[in-house]
């Protein structure tokens, strides 16, 4: 037995925001948070679990010799715009934008110290070898809630291309419906994507989802699946050109 069987984590979903509360899930229900509460609202999961994985819905890392895009983004942007192509996702269904144009990066840097400032109770990026040797202690993943849908999406063979889901309840209704997930993450894109990243985080802490990317220099979390492995193979292909 492993040793993450023998001593399960305390995962966390979070879909962090600036300007608006972040919408967590975790414990089997979903909460908001201010964004400047955040970084307690952590430490105290933190401190009340002795081992804590948060899957955060936003960039912690990149290559500090490309200050505006990441080899990750550029890789997934083509995955979709392939998919867009053949019909299997929506014009605008997932976005990858670069990851200086975000606007998360102050959230992330306040709450978790990455990629800048002092992490809560030593937070570190995650890998297997840290899941498997750390018995108390608070690491994170990044997850991007939109692509890992999208690989599931194609994973289900679903005859009809992914919607967008952002600002449509209804979409996010239908995604939730095809994907197994309970109704109540169908209200808004916001509570999917919530969801999702918990959904990933536990999948990471079983061994059933790993790093697309390098987690110190820019890469999420997905799903073991035939798409995942597509989405590798085109990652491949762009940082031999990088």
């Amino acid at each position: 037995m492993s040793k993450v069987s023998m001593s399960p984590w305390h995962v966390i979903g979070i879909d962090p925001a600036p300007s608006k509360r972040a919408v967590v899930y975790h414990d089997g229900a979903w909460e908001k948070v201010a964004p400047t509460d955040l970084r307690d609202f952590i430490t105290q999961q933190a401190e009340s679990a002795p081992r804590t994985l948060v899957a955060w819905d936003a960039p912690l890392s990149f290559d500090p010799t490309d200050l505006y895009d990441r080899t990750v983004d550029k890789a997934a942007r083509a995955w979709v715009k392939k998919h867009v192509r053949t019909g299997h996702f929506s014009e605008k269904a997932i976005n990858a934008r670069a990851f200086a144009g975000l606007p998360h990066w102050v959230v992330s840097c306040v709450s978790l110290g990455l990629p800048f400032g002092t992490p809560p109770l030593g937070l570190r990026l995650a890998d297997v070898a840290a899941l498997d040797s750390l018995h108390t202690g608070l690491l994170a993943i990044e997850v991007h809630p939109a692509v890992a849908i999208g690989a599931w999406w194609l994973a289900s063979a679903c005859p009809e291309p992914l919607p967008r889901y952002k600002g449509d309840p209804a979409a996010c209704a239908s995604i939730a419906a095809r994907l197994g997930f309970p109704s109540h993450c169908g209200s808004d894109d916001d509570v999917l994507d919530a969801f999702v990243a918990h959904r990933l985080g536990e999948l990471f802490v079983q061994g059933q989802a790993s790093w697309v990317g390098n987690p110190c220099t820019g890469g999420y979390v997905m799903p073991l699946c035939q798409p995942t492995e597509e989405l590798l193979s085109t990652l491949s292909i762009w940082g031999s050109a990088a």
